[in-house]
């Protein structure tokens, strides 16, 4: 992996070593802030960031197939969006509450 990588020119992530501190560090920048965090942290917000890409899609899905799949075809667009978007917040719901126990 290269000490730096930049994603679509908006978010840089990079790897380096704090002299003052004598700790490796990943900086974050996006090009108006930069954060400095150790890699255990950096760690903890990638997983972060790849359950809530899993989620996103998980999401579209449950969305286009209630929408497209379930919903008749007969109905309106104002419809079918209406219904994939009642199933995606029950199912929002349903998971905070087996969250929260």
């Amino acid at each position: 992996m290269p000490d730096e990588e930049t994603i679509e020119h908006r978010l840089t992530v990079t790897s380096l070593f704090g002299l003052r501190t004598r700790q490796p560090l990943v900086r974050l920048e996006d090009g108006q802030y930069q954060i400095q965090m150790p890699p255990d942290e950096a760690r903890r917000i990638a997983i972060m960031l790849l359950e809530c890409a899993a989620a996103a899609e998980h999401d579209a899905f449950m969305f286009r197939f209630t929408a497209e799949k379930i919903v008749p075809a007969h109905e309106s667009d104002e419809q079918r969006m209406g219904a994939g978007a009642t199933i995606l917040n029950e199912y929002r719901r349903w998971i905070q509450a087996e969250r929260e126990g």
